[in-house]
Parts: C-alpha cells; structure tokens; sequence
C-alpha cells in the first residue's frame, strides 16, 4: 500500500524495507507469542514462529489486503491464525491529519456471543 501527498510518501515503501512497510496492523496479536504457543479453553494452538524464536505482531501483515473501496482495505484471519476473523483498516486524509481507524471482527463463538 502507498500513500502519499504532493510527491511525499507518507509510509515506508517496499525498496526502503522489503518487509516491514506500508501501514500494517498487528493482528490479530500485538507484540510477540513466546515460542509461538498458547493455550486457549484447554487447547495448544502452535503458531509459525516468524522471528524464530517467536511468533510477533500477528499473522495479518503476511497475507495479502484487498481494496474494498476509497480509503478501505481489509483481509481475513486465515490459517495459521486458528479462530478466523477479518480486520479492516479505513485511512482518511483530512488538510491537517491522516486518520487510521482499524476493526477487528470476529467470530462469535470466540467473542462469547
């Protein structure tokens, strides 16, 4: 993704760092899974461990967002991630700010619902 204003980039583009740019939310987990496992209602889930040797900022910068309108991309939570889910991110450019909003859903089962 690119985003830029009169020729200026606002975010960091892929020949600056060929992995970490964009603007990627860290989802469906911020920070890092120890050893890329967890326990959850009884069951071990095992994670890919993405920065050996741990698992960090989620599984939603590895897969590919789509455009699903102006100023809107998203993507869902596939496997490895093993609840499922889709996160949106909105981006709006206002003359004096950027603004970020980013939604994480779902599935109700896993939210209690």
């Amino acid at each position: 993704m690119a985003l830029s204003v009169d020729g200026l980039d606002l975010l960091v583009t892929p020949d600056v760092d060929d992995h970490n740019f964009g603007c990627f939310p860290m989802a469906p987990w911020a920070g890092r899974i120890r050893h890329g496992s967890f326990d959850f209602e009884g069951q071990r889930y095992q994670l890919p461990l993405n920065n050996p040797p741990h698992a960090i900022h989620g599984t939603a910068r590895d897969h590919p967002w789509s455009e699903d309108g102006e100023g809107v991309i998203s993507t869902p939570l596939e496997p490895p991630w093993p609840f499922g889910g889709r996160v949106v991110q909105r981006f709006s450019l206002a003359p004096d700010a950027l603004h970020l909003t980013m939604l994480g859903l779902i599935p109700l089962t896993i939210a209690g619902i």
